[in-house]
């Protein structure tokens, strides 16, 4: 998530000479909403919920 808000940033700078540059702004946007999303989820889970979801089950991301 990190390289795609990061890489989209840069390609839309870049890109924003030209018209096309507004649609890479879409990747890091997408990705700050996938991070936020997980971040709330994470806080709103108790400390038993969290160890017995991503711990004991080993649940990967979002």
């Amino acid at each position: 998530m990190l390289s795609c808000t990061i890489g989209g940033y840069i390609l839309g700078i870049i890109g924003s000479m030209v018209v096309i540059g507004c649609v890479f702004f879409i990747l890091p946007m997408a990705a700050s909403v996938i991070g936020l999303v997980e971040g709330i989820m994470y806080l709103t889970k108790s400390d038993e919920e969290f160890v017995n979801t991503y711990i004991t089950n080993k649940k990967p991301w979002f």
